[in-house]
């Protein structure tokens, strides 16, 4: 797994969204862009086929694309394979994940588009490379997220979204949906788990009552000792993340009880906190570092293999869900119920062990009411006692085995 965002511009924009959410609000200026130089491009031939063609969009990160492939049965049930050319539109460091459940796949680097104006032209062209019969967007079109954007570009005859009861404000203009959409479907209930959220989009499109449901990836990764736990203090942003020394601490308890090594993993943007990690923890204990030596595949079977997995990750945590790990995930309350609260009795899951101190301001998507400085209060807030009471009762010690 290589990408370099820890040091990028784009790394940095994001934090200070994240900081200023008010800002968000220039997202609109991409739509402007891409409206003068789209009118210059030559649309495709429209290539007829036994198959219609379709094309799904979805740009996001690792933890909502693991979130989505949970939906995979329920797109080839709306699309049967015998009769449409499924396409999916990527992230493109994620390709090989999403070649594993389709057939084509078109792979964008959304990240460089916000920021290279020279590359977002290469990739409206090759948007408009091809036809497609029907556009589909579940990811959603409340904000003005690189999903609007690519259905803009797009060339198909149906283009299909949804838009979701929400407290957070309406940052998509209503006449920007009108304009890009042919037809929307509307999610009545706020603050639906990702899962549910996938489920219902497909069930509404299709007419069908899908159930929601949660994969286990197959993926294995064999170069660890039989016996480990997983700590991945980093995160997406610093914004996010809980004090390495606090994790340092957890780790030692958690050898001291189990005598297991502590093996840290991820890409190149994680190696400052796996490092800080590392220098805090003096040799103490055992410790395996996998950063910058798997790639995604191989990342997801270190994770499911874990016998622990203490992260305040997203990305790491819906994983070990998905792989049924005794998993631990300190966190704040900025998207609770949509993305940590799993209804594990509906999914048929082990559950998590979710530290967070609850606020009233749950749900704030990333809009946080108090000054921010270096992380979130509700992430900041959580003791080091809060996560080993939660550890503790994961590791349902007996005869000194997990």
């Amino acid at each position: 797994m290589k990408h370099n965002m820890k040091k990028s511009f784009f790394y940095k924009v994001v934090q200070l969204l994240l900081c200023r959410p008010e800002l968000q609000r220039v997202r609109i200026v991409f739509w402007f862009f891409d409206e003068l130089i789209l009118p210059w491009m030559k649309k495709t031939n429209d290539i007829r086929g036994k198959k219609q063609r379709v094309i799904i969009t979805f740009p996001l990160s690792l933890g909502d694309a693991v979130i989505f492939l949970n939906s995979v049965s329920q797109i080839f049930t709306v699309f049967d394979k015998e009769k449409y050319e499924v396409t999916i539109a990527c992230q493109n460091e994620y390709t090989k994940l999403f070649e594993d459940f389709f057939e084509y796949v078109l792979p964008l680097d959304y990240r460089k588009a916000c920021i290279d104006p020279i590359y977002r032209i290469k990739m409206l062209k090759r948007i408009r490379e091809n036809r497609y019969d029907i556009a589909v967007d579940p990811v959603g079109c409340e904000e003005c997220s690189p999903n609007v954007y690519f259905m803009n570009a797009v060339c198909a005859k149906k283009k299909i979204g949804i838009i979701s009861a929400s407290d957070k404000e309406i940052q998509c203009p209503k006449w920007l949906c009108k304009k890009i959409y042919t037809d929307m479907i509307y999610n009545p209930t706020k603050n639906l788990h990702k899962v549910n959220y996938y489920t219902y989009f497909w069930s509404e499109y299709s007419g069908r009552n899908f159930k929601p449901e949660l994969i286990r990836f197959s993926y294995q990764y064999k170069k660890v000792p039989e016996h480990y736990f997983i700590v991945f203090p980093s995160a997406s942003t610093e914004i996010k993340m809980w004090a390495v020394e606090n994790y340092v601490e957890i780790a030692k308890k958690v050898y001291c009880q189990t005598k297991y090594p502590v093996v840290l993993c991820g890409t190149q943007r994680d190696q400052e906190i796996v490092h800080k990690f590392i220098s805090e923890l003096k040799g103490e204990i055992p410790c395996i570092n996998l950063v910058c030596q798997t790639n995604i595949k191989e990342f997801i079977g270190l994770i499911g293999g874990a016998d622990l997995v203490i992260t305040n990750d997203t990305s790491t945590y819906h994983i070990a869900v998905m792989q049924r790990r005794k998993t631990c995930v300190v966190t704040g309350g900025y998207v609770y119920d949509t993305f940590i609260n799993y209804r594990c009795e509906e999914y048929g899951c082990q559950k998590p062990e979710i530290v967070y101190r609850e606020k009233t301001c749950v749900n704030c998507y990333n809009r946080c009411r108090y000054k921010v400085k270096n992380t979130y209060p509700c992430v900041a807030g959580n003791t080091i006692d809060d996560v080993w009471k939660a550890v503790q009762r994961l590791l349902e010690v007996s005869a000194g085995k997990i």
